[in-house]
């Protein structure tokens, strides 16, 4: 039998160290790079990420890996100046541990905007669902047959398509994920939905706008410019700020 005072109980220590926030990055590649894959992007942006030092946490087990979240992948061949990635912090970071990851990215690869992030959120792929990509029109387009395709086109109350996919062709209708389409100048800017919601993909559009093939269609060089959220209630929210 014990007599006297009861000892305390003391809380076991955790194995890691809390997370304190995520840093969130937005990032952009250019055409020297446009034809990386997704997996090369995030190999280039984890490599970034230990040559600086970054105090960025790690998961647990027998092989510890970065606490990474990318947004939706970018397709081969695109450049990009709306790529977000979050990185979750083991202690807080500062504006020089930033600029280590700027000045730690190879050519090619352009660090935009950074914001830390604490709130605790959906993850950038589902919350995401607004995509704005542009590309030149060649010397020679027709730009007010293109006009006018464009508002024959808004006008359809379905669009359908026959998409490649891993389990093979489905027949698809992309008409609710086309949200918007502009000539200005030289230049066709499309915003598409992407994500659970539905999504349409530029090279689908183009085929359909322009009569061109698959192959065609593979040729042309897309620029992803925004992603951002739109709500219920027609806000927008950009990328870094969700």
């Amino acid at each position: 039998m014990d007599f006297g005072r009861t000892k305390k109980k003391v809380a076991s220590r955790a194995l890691a160290a809390p997370s304190v926030g995520r840093l969130r990055i937005r990032w952009g590649r250019t055409d020297s790079r446009r034809m990386l894959s997704h997996l090369d992007n995030m190999r280039v942006i984890e490599n970034a990420i230990k040559e600086s030092g970054f105090p960025v946490a790690f998961s647990q087990g027998t092989h510890p890996r970065m606490k990474l979240s990318f947004c939706p992948p970018l397709p081969m061949g695109f450049t990009t100046e709306a790529e977000y990635v979050d990185i979750s912090l083991e202690q807080n970071c500062t504006g020089p541990m930033i600029d280590n990851i700027r000045k730690a990215l190879p050519d090619g690869f352009l660090m935009l905007e950074a914001k830390t992030v604490f709130a605790k959120s959906m993850s950038l792929s589902e919350a995401i669902n607004r995509v704005t990509y542009t590309f030149k029109l060649v010397n020679g387009t027709d730009v007010e047959k293109l006009k006018n395709n464009i508002t024959e086109l808004l006008k359809r109350g379905q669009i359908e398509i026959t998409r490649k996919m891993k389990s093979g062709e489905s027949v698809v209708d992309i008409r609710q994920a086309i949200f918007k389409l502009d000539v200005s100048h030289d230049e066709l800017a499309m915003t598409l939905g992407i994500g659970s919601g539905g999504y349409a993909r530029p090279t689908e559009v183009a085929q359909i706008l322009f009569g061109l093939n698959e192959e065609e269609t593979a040729a042309l060089q897309f620029h992803r410019r925004e992603m951002f959220r739109e709500t219920d209630d027609n806000r927008r929210i950009e990328g870094i700020e969700l």
